[in-house]
């Protein structure tokens, strides 16, 4: 692999995040721990909460990460199968971990055909970006506004092995700022680390979607407590 030709990917391209859902509950876990976030084969069953039950990529020992926004069509559907968790946060991840040598890619969704459009390397990476991708049930177009940072399908994947270090954890976002005081608050009681915390609805719904295509930033900001 050519870490340097993805490195230099990323800066050209001013990718500045991988995104990752998780539940608010799980959050406290997360952040307790120096290890981060942790695939499914290194969770301990007490604190396992899995989202995705089929795994169908057949990759349990890695974290499934989005570029630079998170995969709205994959929450949709954890929401739908499980509508008694509501409240969701996307954690923001330092992208230099794309360039690790175990780091995975795929430009559709990892568990199309099973996990057989997963692969490493630089071509991997920038397959995501292509103008026209073909390997799911319909062919994704890239438009010609479409933000650069964002791949071309809305479920292209970066799986990292293992976890994702606390350390590498930049932001996370949340759908409004009252959630956002609740845990703040609890983080600071617990004597967590002070991260940056961004109240981003549109990132938890189509609207992200739509907008990237159409070259225009979703909504995001810093929550500033008062």
């Amino acid at each position: 692999m050519n870490n340097a030709e993805i490195a230099m990917e990323i800066k050209q391209r001013n990718i500045t995040r991988l995104c990752h859902f998780v539940h608010t509950n799980l959050l406290l876990h997360i952040l307790n721990s120096e290890e981060g976030i942790k695939a499914v084969n290194f969770i301990n069953k007490d604190v396992l909460e899995q989202n995705d039950q089929q795994r169908l990529d057949g990759k349990k020992d890695f974290v499934n990460c989005s570029v630079q926004y998170p995969n709205y069509w994959y929450l949709k559907r954890v929401l739908d199968n499980n509508p008694v968790f509501p409240d969701w946060a996307v954690i923001f991840i330092d992208p230099i971990i794309i360039t690790y040598e175990t780091t995975e890619f795929c430009s559709v969704n990892a568990a199309t055909r099973y996990g057989a459009y997963i692969e490493r390397g630089y071509d991997a990476f920038n397959d995501m970006f292509a103008n026209r991708i073909e390997k799911g049930n319909f062919p994704q177009i890239r438009k010609p506004n479409m933000l650069n940072h964002a791949p071309t399908d809305d479920q292209a994947e970066v799986l990292v092995y293992k976890n994702i270090p606390r350390k590498l954890i930049t932001g996370i976002a949340f759908m409004n700022e009252e959630i956002a005081r609740e845990k703040k608050a609890a983080w600071k009681v617990l004597g967590f680390p002070n991260y940056d915390i961004f109240i981003a609805p549109e990132l938890f719904t189509r609207a992200a979607s739509d907008k990237i295509r159409q070259g225009i930033l979703p909504q995001e900001y810093k929550y500033v407590e008062e």
